[in-house]
């Protein structure tokens, strides 16, 4: 069987710096993570734990070095949500999708945390629990996208650490997503919102409205020397501080003085 058709192996990946190996891990549990809201009747520990897990990912998935104490903390958050997913869903008896969903994450939080020997094993372990929570005809796509990750990150040079889609591996499924993944996204993204409210009352993105409502005016003032910063970095730097605000429920940062950032994509225009 052609290598194009079959996840890749332990040898294989230890071809790939450790970083580059947590950030493949990554990616692997990202494409199945939708399917954590699949269980027909969560309890609350349950939720909670996706909750939790829900809002340090959405650090964790988007590290950058400007953003190393931020993305430690959060892969700690995201490790014990993972855990507890994982324990919750395997006592309730939840099914094979979520279980192997939970399993696929916990492994890509473990790997991202890990950065010992066994970091490969837990790459292994989050792309097999991938393929795992799937239908059997969503395989072969899911397959190759993961390959794609491994092609791509075995080019590249330097390690890689950052796992969002605006990162050197680009799209999450090379191409259009899957129709299975779509429709479970669009699930997701309004289950995750009704849970937030269940289990943690007024949800971030209703606390962070409540706050700018009663404080107009900007909070936030960075110089920048031009002598000291290229574009890039600068542009970086706002990325990230953007999408910290984000995982607080925000919908992006404005900045003034004629750079402006745009809440609907969070670009820099410099």
């Amino acid at each position: 069987m052609s290598d194009e058709f079959e996840l890749p192996s332990h040898l294989e990946l230890r071809k790939l710096s450790k970083a580059s190996i947590a950030v493949f891990a990554i990616r692997c549990a990202l494409r199945v993570q939708p399917l954590l809201v699949s269980w027909k009747k969560p309890n609350t520990e349950y939720k909670e734990a996706v909750v939790k897990l829900n809002r340090a990912c959405r650090i964790l998935f988007k590290y950058t070095y400007y953003g190393s104490r931020d993305a430690d903390l959060a892969s700690n958050s995201a490790a014990d949500a993972a855990a507890n997913a994982d324990a919750y869903a395997y006592r309730a008896n939840a099914g094979a999708t979520t279980l192997s969903a939970t399993r696929s994450i916990k492994s890509g939080i473990d790997a991202y945390t890990s950065y010992g020997p066994s970091v490969d094993a837990y790459a292994v372990s989050a792309a097999r629990s991938v393929i795992d929570a799937l239908e059997p005809a969503a395989i072969s796509a899911t397959i190759s996208a993961i390959r794609e990750d491994y092609n791509r990150l075995k080019e590249i040079k330097n390690e890689v650490t950052d796992a969002s889609e605006t990162g050197p591996l680009g799209d999450l499924w090379h191409g259009s997503p899957p129709d299975w993944y779509l429709d479970a996204k669009a699930k997701y993204d309004k289950t995750i919102v009704e849970w937030e409210r269940e289990v943690g009352g007024e949800s971030p993105k209703d606390r962070v409205m409540r706050f700018e409502e009663s404080n107009p005016e900007p909070l936030i003032s960075v110089y920048f020397d031009d002598s000291e910063f290229t574009k890039e970095e600068m542009a970086a730097f706002l990325e990230y501080v953007s999408e910290s605000y984000r995982s607080l429920g925000g919908e992006g940062l404005k900045v003034v003085d004629g750079k402006t950032l745009l809440p609907e994509n969070a670009r820099v225009v410099l």
